[in-house]
């Protein structure tokens, strides 16, 4: 790929400079291919080829690369695999080019490259293409060799989550983070490769700081749980763990230069994010800040429930966010709207003020309204371990869509909810799994608001996708089960689409096709809200109101029935 640092390289193996046009060295890119020459033991010749990397001059790199005994493959570790790391790959194939070694550039710049204080060892971390695999390797500097100290293998995929790790003050032992065992804990190893776990249990360990003897190591952590969040202390030699805030809803923090204190970032359901310190020993937590205005602070919210709904698929429950009424009126039926984040990849359902703040003041607004809301960390979602993690392999929309269900369930068997009256919304992911409840429960979901949601994963982010659903060309049926378009003809409820028409995340022509397959259909009850100057994060607040307005009318609308 372009500025891998091919030419560099060149000149360092070589001592010779191929980039020799005027235009070349103005721009910083190869253009022609270039030619250079070194000596091998032995008395032959080494002839090296430097082929441009540019998508433009392609016809010159596949002209350059034909009749080669060995191509190097040159990965810049700050850029890693690029669109056109995988052309060249390719084409080196086609022309039956077998032999090929791999130069890992700018290891300097990358995150995944990780120092001792004495500057005597390195250690990288690597990834499969894939993303089924993971290594961490020490680097033999001498030999120029890499050393794996440790593999982490998913059938599914690596979580690119809680995978720091790096060196000890000792400058001999490692320290990682790892899902090996269906959680994130933490682990060292000694210079022969023997692992140690430090944390162990159904709970989450991230964002490792070490004081300076590498005695104790700080961290996130949610024992209590999912949704809990503090800081914990874990002593290198024993793996004794133990609370060292109890704010509920830590969200950072920093150890000070004197490893005496913690500045810790934190917030709760209705409180934004605010600043304390607190001794490393625990203790008072002395509260820095609180940027409240005094109107913001005399509102009374509706505070959250968290409760944990049993999954009718056995194993873990759902734990969700519940808003309802502070008193029910007895023999009544209330109507139900299931809240659904975005990302997959995220956890709603915690002590902290979540990312979702408009969506939890619209919820106060529909309780008030005689609705009751259930927010859920379905499956996919952060917090909660690998398996919850990689429970969508393959399937995107099929578990979540259970945990949906199941909510439903819960809240009329527990809490006077309306069967009848079931509506559903959320953006992106949870645009998503919106068609994908309209459009697979049917008989459940009544009316739902899909805002900038996917209709048709082959067309998504190949990052994102590909981890989940394989590549189209490798599981096509992935896609298919997992796309809502593939169920449009069962819709027979109501349907909001909002979309931003300069979406940079999930295009637009998302929501297009849909509307075009849903007219083909000949479906009704369904509407098209077009926002032209809005990207996938809304900034106009006229479009945040517009937006909440139609999906209160339409559940005022069709829910109240």
């Amino acid at each position: 790929h372009i500025d891998h640092g091919k030419t560099t390289l060149t000149r360092a193996l070589t001592g010779v400079d191929t980039d020799r046009l005027k235009e070349e060295k103005a721009r910083g890119i190869s253009i022609e291919l270039g030619y250079a020459y070194a000596p091998l033991p032995g008395g032959a010749r080494l002839g090296v080829i430097d082929v441009p990397g540019h998508e433009k001059f392609i016809r010159t790199m596949a002209s350059g690369v034909t009749g080669i005994d060995l191509a190097l493959l040159v990965v810049a570790a700050d850029d890693g695999i690029m669109p056109q790391t995988r052309e060249h790959l390719a084409i080196l194939e086609l022309l039956g080019v077998r032999r090929a070694c791999v130069a890992l550039t700018k290891i300097d710049r990358a995150d995944a490259v990780r120092w001792t204080a004495d500057g005597k060892q390195a250690a990288v971390m690597l990834r499969a293409v894939d993303n089924k695999d993971r290594w961490i390797a020490t680097i033999d500097l001498g030999a120029a060799k890499l050393k794996p100290m440790h593999r982490l293998t998913d059938e599914a995929w690596v979580n690119y989550d809680n995978t720091d790790f790096g060196w000890l003050p000792d400058n001999r032992t490692l320290w990682y983070l790892s899902e090996e065992s269906g959680y994130s804990h933490l682990y060292t190893m000694d210079a022969n490769g023997q692992a140690r776990a430090l944390t162990k249990g159904k709970w989450e360990a991230g964002d490792v700081q070490w004081n300076y003897e590498g005695t104790t190591a700080y961290m996130l952590c949610n024992r209590k749980n999912p949704g809990t969040y503090e800081v914990c202390a874990v002593n290198a030699k024993d793996g004794a763990t133990s609370e060292v805030t109890g704010l509920e809803g830590v969200e950072r923090f920093a150890l000070s230069p004197d490893n005496r204190k913690l500045l810790v970032h934190y917030s709760s359901s209705y409180v934004p994010t605010q600043l304390a310190t607190v001794s490393v020993n625990g203790g008072a937590v002395a509260r820095l800040t609180d940027t409240r205005t005094a109107e913001y602070k005399q509102r009374e919210w509706i505070q959250p429930e968290y409760v944990a709904v049993p999954s009718s698929d056995g194993g873990d429950p759902v734990w969700s966010k519940l808003y309802r009424p502070a008193k029910m009126e007895a023999g009544k039926r209330y109507p139900i709207v299931m809240f659904v984040h975005g990302a997959g990849y995220l956890q709603n359902t915690t002590k902290r003020f979540p990312t979702y703040f408009r969506e939890q003041m619209f919820h106060n607004l529909l309780v008030e309204r005689g609705y009751i809301v259930l927010d859920m960390d379905y499956r996919a979602s952060k917090g909660y371990g690998r398996d919850w993690r990689t429970a969508i392999y393959r399937q995107m929309g099929h578990p979540e869509l259970t945990d949906y269900k199941d909510g439903v369930n819960w809240l009329v068997q527990n809490l006077q909810g309306d069967p009848q009256n079931v509506g559903i919304y959320g953006g992106s992911y949870g645009g998503f799994m919106t068609f994908m409840a309209l459009m697979r429960a049917p008989e459940m979901f009544k009316s739902g608001a899909a805002l900038r949601p996917v209709t048709d994963w082959t067309s998504y982010n190949h990052e994102y996708t590909a981890n989940i659903l394989n590549t189209p060309d490798l599981d096509p049926q992935a896609y298919k089960i997992s796309s809502p378009i593939e169920y449009a003809e069962n819709l027979r409820g109501n349907l909001l689409i909002g979309h931003g028409m300069v979406d940079d995340n999930v295009f637009y022509q998302d929501s297009v096709r849909m509307a075009q397959r849903l007219i083909e259909l000949r479906k009704d009850n369904w509407e098209l809200a077009s926002y032209p100057l809005e990207r996938h994060a809304y900034t106009q607040p006229e479009s945040w109101f517009d937006q909440y307005r139609r999906i209160f009318k339409l559940f005022e609308r069709t829910l109240k029935q």
